[in-house]
């Protein structure tokens, strides 16, 4: 079982990228291959168009027909596979990103998690809560994240929360790793950054 979930996503993770980057590696294999079968083509249209010499005109105009639509026909069928490649590859990176976007934080690291009443004369350039895009004003609870050091109003971001585990503003993901800072027993010691 996962000590955090941090590392759960992390353990998650890790063999899907593995699998990428395997797909990716590959990708010049399959390259080779197609350039293998290629030359293979033009010694087939060589020998094709050194027989079509020896036979009459009207066969030499078929078989060239032929090999020329034999071209077109692969060309065509590179760029499908490259093209299914490239969208497998999108689909495998949005399906990550999907697995941890809506993900609710756990409860215990919520409750964990700092809660200040906001000083405006700490912030010299005002601050705005990004979940409710409202300035927040003096008096009010605002909850701050450990790892980014950003803050939120308390409701906004709790509400946030019920199906996020990020950071709304900078994405990270929230872990009870550090919860609380080593030396944030006072609330004054705390810095707190909302944008």
């Amino acid at each position: 079982m996962c000590e955090t979930s941090l590392t759960c996503a992390r353990e998650q993770l890790l063999p899907l990228i593995k699998e990428a980057v395997n797909m990716i590696r590959g990708v010049p294999k399959e390259i080779a291959e197609m350039q293998d079968e290629l030359e293979r083509i033009e010694d087939f249209i060589y020998e094709a168009d050194r027989m079509a010499d020896s036979q009459k005109d009207n066969t030499k105009h078929e078989i060239k027909a032929i090999i020329k639509q034999l071209k077109k026909n692969l060309a065509i069928l590179a760029m499908f596979l490259l093209c299914m490649f490239c969208i497998c590859m999108v689909r495998l990176i949005l399906d990550l990103h999907r697995q941890h976007a809506f993900v609710p934080l756990e409860e215990s690291i919520l409750k964990s998690l700092p809660i200040r009443v906001f000083k405006p004369e700490e912030f010299k350039d005002g601050l705005k809560c990004v979940v409710c895009l409202c300035d927040v004003v003096e008096g009010e609870k605002v909850r701050v994240l450990p790892e980014c050091n950003h803050g939120f109003h308390l409701d906004c971001i709790d509400k946030w929360f019920q199906s996020h585990s990020t950071c709304p503003l900078c994405r990270n993901l929230v872990s009870n790793e550090s919860s609380i800072p080593n030396s944030a027993t006072n609330a004054q010691e705390i810095n707190v950054s909302i944008c």
